[in-house]
């Protein structure tokens, strides 16, 4: 990236101050007096916008304080300096005006904001790569309020890290690597059996087991309510049973009646 940044085209005009020639340095960091660059303010009522004119076109221009001019160049965005300037390509001088001078407390309150939109810059950086960090591991009680499905990822990766530390291993004795590759070359087969084991050094590994401990987390889980169970039908039977007995009572009683009457 280059460490000017260029942000378009633009076309000013303005009144000339400040000019100064600056020599172009060269590789030993001394300028030869022969190719430099022209520097200047541009000021239209209070805007002040720094100019400045490459070697080549400096060659063909001669500015001093209080010319009247139309610029046309590139907008710039120095890094370094943050704040902008105007990578003048075409300058006509239009006019002669007074020079005014901006009062000594306006420039020393704009170079107070230009060191401090530096210091502003600087401290952006140190955030950006502080936030290049690595990330640290969720904590436990993050874990469990985490949704479904990053729980599952985690519970994956948990059981992938399990497999991996539980794997049994098995320390090969280098004559039975010998062996097994010496049959490899050889045309006839060979069958591994655990009596051709037995005669070698070969003896697995222990699994390793992490041990599981449970941990009190800051968010409890709320107790679980018991499930609506539907009512017995013990209930519905006794009813009936009452009903059929009020309702042969009642026939009862009924036929007794109409007997006393047919008897009358």
């Amino acid at each position: 990236m280059p460490r000017e940044l260029p942000l378009g085209l633009v076309f000013v005009a303005g009144v000339v101050g400040d000019v100064a020639r600056v020599p172009v340095a060269q590789k030993n960091g001394e300028g030869n007096g022969r190719t430099s660059y022209i520097q200047f303010d541009l000021t239209e009522n209070n805007y002040h916008l720094r100019c400045v004119v490459p070697p080549r076109e400096a060659a063909h221009v001669s500015l001093t304080a209080g010319d009247q001019v139309r610029v046309g160049g590139h907008l710039m965005f120095d890094p370094g300096r943050a704040d902008y300037f105007l990578l003048a390509r075409d300058v006509a001088v239009v006019g002669q005006t007074a020079v005014v001078e901006p009062p000594a407390e306006d420039a020393k309150a704009l170079r107070q904001e230009q060191k401090e939109l530096a210091l502003a810059l600087a401290s952006v950086k140190r955030r950006a790569d502080a936030a290049k960090l690595a990330e640290a591991e969720l904590p436990e009680w993050v874990q469990k309020i985490a949704p479904p499905e990053v729980r599952k990822e985690l519970v994956e990766e948990e059981e992938a890290d399990l497999l991996a530390a539980t794997a049994v291993t098995t320390n090969l004795d280098d004559e039975l690597v010998a062996a097994l590759a010496k049959a490899m070359d050889s045309e006839d087969e060979v069958e591994v059996t655990s009596d051709m084991l037995a005669q070698y050094d070969v003896q697995p590994e222990q699994p390793i087991v992490p041990a599981v401990a449970e941990v009190d987390t800051a968010v409890s889980s709320p107790p679980l309510k018991p499930r609506y169970t539907l009512p017995s039908d013990h209930h519905e039977t006794d009813w009936l049973v009452i009903l059929l007995i009020i309702a042969f009572f009642i026939m009862a009683m009924a036929m007794i009646v109409a007997s006393v009457l047919l008897i009358l």
